[in-house]
């Protein structure tokens, strides 16, 4: 409207107008241009004080979805969309976060690395590994970890059983060329393993190199 009001002032062209709007709405002014007539200040302050409501709530709109993403990636309830990456299927205190350094340190560095645990109710190592929250051997929680593209997958339950039962969910949806490493207390649990899937390799401690 402020051009019905100054049709030859440079301000009403639609470059320099949306310069001095924005300066005007977040900083009181100090553009560098500014209306002469009594109708253009008129409508350029309405238009700078609407303007001013409406970026302040856009903004605080922005930052609370930003915020809100941000906890629910740090408790694990966002898809993880990978590719030829690490999943760590289980949590040992200890001996899982020496697993992540020893990976971090070895021919594998570089590689972004997910951890999935249901006993972990948010991020241990934010910012080192992506986490999801949820049941190791779930097809939901498996997708949600994008274990079918992983090129390296290490199973430790807490107990054998649960080891065995988040292989057998893993050895349905794994690629072929994945390498699958699970921990095991048991030897005969190994066995037992091997005939599911030879390839899959069983050691006794999360400290045994991959």
């Amino acid at each position: 409207m402020t051009h019905h009001f100054e049709p030859k002032a440079e301000i009403v062209s639609p470059k320099v107008y949306w310069w001095y709007f924005i300066t005007s709405a977040m900083r009181g002014g100090d553009s560098g241009y500014s209306p002469v007539t009594t109708g253009g200040r008129v409508v350029s302050l309405v238009s700078s004080f609407c303007g001013g409501i409406f970026l302040i709530s856009t903004l605080c709109k922005s930052t609370a979805i930003i915020h809100k993403n941000l906890q629910r990636s740090k408790k694990g309830l966002v898809k993880l969309k990978m590719k030829d990456h690490i999943v760590l299927l289980g949590y040992r205190a200890g001996e899982t976060d020496h697993l992540i350094q020893q990976l971090r340190a070895d021919h594998l560095a570089g590689t972004p690395i997910i951890l999935v645990s249901k006993h972990l109710s948010e991020n241990p190592l934010p910012g080192v590994v992506g986490f999801v929250h949820g049941d190791n051997s779930s097809d939901d929680v498996l997708q949600q970890a994008s274990v079918a593209e992983a090129k390296v997958i290490v199973i430790s339950g807490h107990i054998d059983d649960r080891t065995l039962a988040i292989a057998i969910a893993v050895n349905s949806v794994a690629r072929k060329d994945a390498h699958i490493v699970a921990y095991l207390e048991s030897n005969s649990n190994a066995l037992l393993l091997r005939k599911l899937n030879p390839c899959i390799e069983c050691f006794t401690s999360l400290r045994a190199p991959l």
